[in-house]
């Protein structure tokens, strides 16, 4: 392979699996994008697997702030692709998500608004990671009712065969990762402090963020762990978890 837009890895799954891609020359002043190299030794504490309230945390290296962006092409399920790296808006919200998880559900109402409300300057992608083969719910097919019941109107990308949820080491549903204009991380986690019930919202993270970012100013939280369902991972896909 040869030269800076040459394809790093692409798993064949018939056009449906990720294609994780160099930075083109000059992009985002010459910034090199991670190429699914995580770095090692950083632990995140997210909420315990059955509920964000129970004692038990989760033990796993996350992406660390200042990461660059990971580009990857992934497919959404009306034929269409786009890479990460396309999209010119000074911020990008990586969000994983799905269609049957009920802090999606509670939370996809903001994710919309703050999509409308910062139109051109906030790029939004959902990606759904989820294996469909055991939860029908989060079928391709089910994205685009999902979508069309939500007004989802950014593109929402399938992660079929996973690997972009391992490279960003996401572990929840919604779980979102903040880019700036140079294609940094410089928030990772929660949309909100209680995306399951919107109505008892406290903390707006994800909208603090964006707008101290968009200000020039250091996001006021720049991790909250991420409140929401599990990633359903194929068997024998899980990552390698710690529960202490």
């Amino acid at each position: 392979m040869e030269g800076r837009g040459a394809l790093l890895c692409a798993f064949a799954n018939q056009g449906v699996g990720p294609v994780f891609l160099e930075p083109l020359p000059g992009l985002f002043g010459g910034k090199p994008a991670h190429r699914g190299r995580i770095p090692k030794g950083t632990q995140a504490f997210v909420p315990g697997r059955d509920s964000p309230y129970t004692g038990s945390m989760l033990q796993y290296p996350e992406l660390p702030l200042e990461s660059p962006l990971i580009d990857a092409e992934l497919p959404d399920p009306r034929g269409g692709r786009y890479r990460l790296s396309q999209f010119q808006e000074p911020l990008l919200a990586v969000v994983f998500m799905c269609n049957h998880c009920p802090y999606v559900k509670g939370s996809i109402r903001e994710l919309v608004d703050l999509a409308e409300a910062y139109r051109g300057q906030v790029a939004f992608v959902g990606i759904n990671p989820n294996d469909y083969a055991r939860y029908p719910e989060d079928s391709p097919e089910g994205m685009v009712a999902f979508a069309k019941e939500h007004g989802i109107f950014f593109p929402y990308l399938l992660d079929e065969t996973q690997e972009v949820a391992k490279a960003y080491r996401a572990l929840r549903t919604p779980e979102v990762f903040l880019f700036d204009e140079e294609r940094l991380l410089r928030y990772h986690g929660r949309v909100n402090d209680n995306p399951k019930f919107p109505d008892q919202v406290q903390s707006h993270d994800l909208k603090a963020a964006i707008e101290a970012l968009l200000r020039g100013e250091e996001p006021p939280l720049k991790e909250a762990p991420a409140i929401g369902c599990t990633i359903k991972w194929r068997p024998g896909n899980e990552p390698e978890v710690k529960i202490g």
